[in-house]
């Protein structure tokens, strides 16, 4: 297609090659060593759930996105034992799972 020198055979294969294209997954990437914890305006420390890995996850887990998150770069027992506080990863009654 892009060695194509008329126009409307241009046209044509782009198309094609166009019909083609799937969307597919969007997956996620949490590194969950990098897990500093944030503060308000006043400097005060905000509640662990707040932290950049457990804010990550939580905001993946309210998305519409139905694809699988990735935990790299270490162990974070906090993140993991969060993971199973929230719903989007627990298994569905048909036995599906929206979050992986």
């Amino acid at each position: 297609m892009l060695s194509e020198t008329d126009i409307l055979e241009k046209a044509k294969k782009k198309q094609i090659l166009r019909s083609f294209i799937k969307a597919g997954d969007i997956d996620v990437n949490i590194m969950s060593k990098v897990d500093k914890i944030n503060y308000d305006k006043d400097g005060i420390a905000l509640d662990d759930t707040y932290s950049d890995a457990l804010a990550a996850l939580r905001g993946f887990a309210q998305s519409d996105l139905q694809s699988s998150v990735i935990l790299s770069a270490g162990m974070n027992p906090r993140l993991y034992a969060y993971l199973a506080e929230l719903p989007a990863f627990c298994q569905q009654e048909d036995g599906t799972f929206r979050k992986k």
